[in-house]
Order: structure tokens, then sequence, then C-alpha cells
């Protein structure tokens, strides 16, 4: 079992995104981890399993959250519907090898962002990645004068 944890305490954020990658292929989750590192977000922890993925996304409350869909625990949406029930918000993006129409269905239903069948095609994954936090930046910023203009008199 392999599980790489930040040295970061939980609850403490420092700048950029936090990611959890939650896969059964350790290669899949080192090369997932290189490539959202280039892409600017942090991992903060990874898992070979659902079970041991929904204690971290709880715990950790990561940005965004990588999923797997078949996993020998427990699959990703029974993953996701565990996070989701413990009121964790991250974005989601599942990769995997093969999906049927329900599962997708189920996915959207838990809010899921992006589903991508691997190998996954780099250039959508990194447009859905970038747009995902951009909007999120954007969204912070809006807030963020709407408070500004509201106490500047």
């Amino acid at each position: 079992m392999s599980i790489v944890f930040s040295s970061e305490p939980a609850g403490e954020r420092s700048e950029g995104p936090r990611a959890l990658i939650i896969d059964d292929s350790m290669l899949f989750r080192r090369s997932m981890a290189r490539l959202l590192e280039s892409e600017g977000l942090r991992v903060a922890g990874n898992a070979p399993g659902g079970v041991l993925g929904a204690e971290l996304a709880i715990s950790l409350r990561p940005d965004l959250i990588m999923v797997d869909h078949n996993m020998p625990d427990m699959n990703g949406v029974q993953t996701l519907k565990v996070i989701r029930d413990a009121g964790v918000k991250s974005r989601v993006i599942v990769c995997t090898s093969e999906i049927t129409l329900e599962s997708s269905q189920d996915y959207a239903l838990l809010g899921a962002d992006a589903i991508f069948i691997k190998p996954i095609p780099l250039h959508a994954f990194r447009r859905v990645l970038r747009n995902a936090f951009r909007l999120e930046a954007e969204a912070s910023e809006k807030h963020n004068d709407g408070y500004s203009s509201a106490g500047g008199g």
C-alpha cells in the first residue's frame, strides 16, 4: 500500500489548489501527481482504493479529487457518495478504463466535473483543469469585490 501525505496539517492551506488522487494503479497515481504538479496543483495525498480515499478526502478536504471508477474495495461512485455525504464539496474528475452509462449518470448526480476514459487525452484534461480553477478564482474575485464595494461607502 502506498500513501503520501503532505507535510501540511489538515485544514491549513497554503498557496495553490490541493489535490487527492484515488486510484488502484500506483503508476497512474505517480503520473497524475506529476501532471497535476506541472499545472500548479499540490498533491496533498493519494490512496490505492476507495475506502482509504474517502477517509483522506474527508480529512484533507482537497480542492480536487481524482478518482478511478474500477477499484477492488469500493468503486468510484460508492467512494464519491461517501465523500459527498460527509459534506466534502471538492471538484471531482473521474479517470477510468471503462464505465457504464448508468455509472456516468451517477457521477453527474454526485457533482463530478468530468469523466475521462484512460488513456486520458492530455489537452482536454488540462483544459478542464484550468477552466475549473480559473472559474473558482474569478468567482472568488467577484465575491471579494462585492464585499469591498459594499464596505467602501
